[in-house]
């Protein structure tokens, strides 16, 4: 964890919570449901750190994924099965 001498003076005490949480890398949605507290707020604390140079942030997997059309049918097939 980054010495508190690194956030920002202005940071909130969640801001300490996403940094623990984000030791291993985790996902936007994951740190959200974690600290019981909606997307778009863990997204401008998250955007607050970036820019304070405290956490970095992955580019998200591609779009090419989310429109596999085999995953996709396998995904459907799994679903089917249940």
């Amino acid at each position: 964890m980054p010495e508190p001498a690194t956030f920002p003076a202005s940071a909130p005490p969640e801001s300490y919570r996403i940094v623990d949480l984000c030791e291993p890398s985790m996902s936007l949605a994951e740190v959200s449901a974690r600290m019981f507290l909606p997307i778009g707020v863990v997204r401008v604390l998250i955007g607050d750190l970036v820019t304070a140079g405290v956490v970095a942030v992955d580019d998200p997997h591609s779009v090419e994924h989310a429109t596999d059309v085999q995953l996709l049918e396998r995904l459907l097939d799994g679903i089917r099965a249940l």
